[in-house]
Parts: structure tokens; C-alpha cells; sequence
């Protein structure tokens, strides 16, 4: 695949998911925090990527990137991919790459489930409806 494709996948799939968590708002309807949250993480997900790659350009303290990951898995994979192609930071290295896809399918699995019956409910207790 080359460069070019990776860069719109990178743009594609991160606007495709919240704009479906966004539609599913209206649809199932899920609480609009889960909205706000996935909005939010996402963005905090793609200042901490550019954060580590300032840190990474000048020998400075760096974030681990098992926190990377596990803002990922919190449900921060969309801002991440987006920040890896945009900082061009954390896409050569395979064993991350590989990590952070495992995060991303989790955490999609996750919010699958959360559109279940029970997803509904357990996400219900937890936003107090």
C-alpha cells in the first residue's frame, strides 16, 4: 500500500468512527457524552502524540508509549492515527504499530458492545440515566 493511500485511511477512518459515534447519538440513541468523551480523548490523544514527538525532536522527557496505547485503548485511536500521520510520529516502528492497532480494535469492539442491550445499560449507569 503505498504512502498516499495510508495518509487518506489515516484521515478517512478517524472522521468515519466519530461521525458514527456522532450518528449513533440520533440512532440508538446513546448518551450524548459518549459523544463528547470520544471527541475529547481524541484530541487529547493527538496533543499527547504531538507533545512526544516536541520531546522526541529535542532529548526531552518523553511519554512512554504504553500510555500512548492506553489512550488509545480509552478510546483516543482516532486522534492517534490522525496524529501519527500528521506529526509523522510513531508510524515506522512495528511492534508500536502493531500494539496501537491491537488498542484500536479493542476499543472498537468496546464500543460495539456499548451499543448492545447491555452496552446501553452499563453506559446508563455510568452517565446516571
Amino acid at each position: 500500500m503505498n504512502r498516499r493511500k495510508i495518509n487518506n485511511i489515516a484521515l478517512i477512518l478517524p472522521v468515519f468512527f466519530l461521525s458514527f459515534v456522532g450518528f449513533s447519538v440520533f440512532i440508538i440513541p446513546v448518551p450524548n457524552e459518549l459523544f463528547y468523551y470520544y471527541a475529547a480523548i481524541s484530541v487529547f490523544s493527538f496533543i499527547a502524540y504531538g507533545l512526544d514527538k516536541n520531546a522526541a525532536q529535542n532529548g526531552s522527557w518523553r511519554i512512554s508509549e504504553s500510555s500512548l496505547n492506553l489512550i488509545s485503548l480509552a478510546g483516543g485511536w482516532a486522534g492517534a492515527l490522525f496524529a501519527q500521520h500528521f506529526f509523522r510520529h510513531k508510524t515506522r516502528k512495528k511492534s508500536f504499530l502493531l500494539s496501537y492497532w491491537i488498542t484500536a480494535i479493542l476499543n472498537g469492539l468496546f464500543f460495539i458492545w456499548l451499543l448492545t442491550p447491555q452496552g446501553l445499560i452499563f453506559l446508563g449507569g455510568i452517565v446516571g440515566l
